[in-house]
């Protein structure tokens, strides 16, 4: 098994909770929480959850892309969470 970015290469395309069939493990008609579907033992090797949305792993690295590729180039920007500012760049 082959890794790429902490993902197992084998499974770049593939949904971690799909029907099992076709090669990106999607079927429309058999999505994840139906009956009969199940979810891979290790979704943080999966970059796609149920061939729609992403993984939390996937998730968390986009983001991790868009704070320190874009908000850098941002001339004011200020991300609060509750009284707090918890990311400021000027």
């Amino acid at each position: 098994m082959k890794i790429l970015a902490g993902f197992d290469r084998n499974s770049l395309q593939k949904a971690c909770c799909g029907s099992g069939s076709g090669p990106y493990n999607f079927d429309p008609r058999k999505m994840c929480g139906v009956e009969g579907v199940s979810a891979c033992p290790k979704p943080d090797k999966y970059i796609s959850w149920d061939g729609i949305h992403s993984t939390q792993r996937a998730y968390k690295y986009i983001a991790g892309y868009l704070l320190r590729s874009i908000l850098p180039q941002m001339r004011m920007f200020h991300l609060w969470v509750g009284d707090h500012v918890i990311v400021s760049a000027s």
